[in-house]
């Protein structure tokens, strides 16, 4: 399957590229690095949604103090 790209020949798509550059002994040092970046990317997420959590909630219960005494949140 050859294309044209501009009169030469097109390089092959890039996951053709990084297949034939993995030797069967990489595999596993990939697949645990592959993991390894997904584990990081998941435990990121999870920390800034825990952290907009928590934000929510210390609003939701300053509100809740101005809504029952608002002169004591008012000036403290």
């Amino acid at each position: 399957m050859e294309r044209e790209y501009f009169g030469e020949e097109a390089p092959p798509p890039v996951a053709e590229q990084i297949a034939e550059a993995v030797v069967p002994s990489d595999e596993a040092r990939l697949e645990r690095l592959l993991r390894g970046v997904v584990h990081t990317i998941l435990a990121t997420y999870r920390l800034e949604r825990g952290e907009r959590l928590v934000r929510r909630q210390r609003r939701g219960r300053v509100s809740r103090l101005q809504s029952i005494c608002p002169s004591s949140t008012s000036n403290p």
